[in-house]
């Protein structure tokens, strides 16, 4: 991995974020390794890795400079900071990738804020939750196009257009580890992530769904 300057790599990091050549991710059979360059200055979990030309006293009391790394799968990922940057590995399905932060980026700053489909209380709804006799696994498919299972508690059946809908409820479990339970709390309220589908009347098709989070 390096700056952009240096376009030749698998891995080119911003403009100037970097040293021109900082390391490198060693990937084999599932694990991935990180290996700095020596007198590269990085962190994993706040910690300071090892490089030989970073002086005798920090040689010794930091982390070696080749070390594996948790992908976000385990629910603890290691956090490898490079200046303003940060990444962790991440996995999806049987494909693994690096994700990346930069606080000094320009589409951050020049962020200009989310929009939002203007909610339509036609579309909340009371739900009636009926638990399985003992969970099961639900196939979900994710923005990725994986397919991935997730474990179910039951299903929610509603109303809605005149139709009566029935929709599965899952657990999920976030990037960072964090388990999404029937019932959690989210901006003061209860919430559900369920997954199904439901015939809805032509005219109610058109609308976009309340709370949705799709952006115009």
């Amino acid at each position: 991995m390096a700056h952009a300057g240096r376009a030749e790599n698998d891995i080119v990091l911003p403009k100037g974020s970097a040293p021109e050549k900082a390391g490198a991710f060693l990937f084999h059979d599932g694990k991935t390794r990180l290996q700095l360059k020596d007198g590269v200055r990085a962190l994993v979990n706040g910690d300071p890795l090892r490089t030989k030309a970073q002086g005798a006293l920090a040689w010794l009391l930091a982390h070696p400079a080749e070390m594996p790394l948790n992908p976000d799968t385990t629910g603890k990922p290691d956090r490898i900071t490079l200046g303003r940057l940060s990444m962790i590995v991440i996995q999806r399905g049987a494909r693994f990738g690096i994700r990346l932060w930069d606080n000094d980026s320009a589409v951050r700053h020049d962020f200009p804020g989310s929009q939002w489909f203007p909610v339509q209380e036609a579309f909340r709804v009371t739900a009636q939750f009926t638990s399985y006799p003992q969970p099961k696994m639900i196939p979900i498919l994710n923005v990725l196009g994986d397919t991935e299972q997730n474990p179910s508690p039951g299903y929610a059946t509603f109303e809605l257009g005149g139709k009566t809908c029935r929709r599965a409820i899952s657990l999920h479990r976030h990037a960072e580890g964090r388990k999404t339970d029937p019932g959690f709390q989210q901006g003061g309220e209860s919430a559900l992530r369920v997954h199904g589908i439901c015939h809805l009347p032509a005219a109610a098709q058109t609308k976009p769904s309340a709370g949705s989070g799709h952006g115009r």
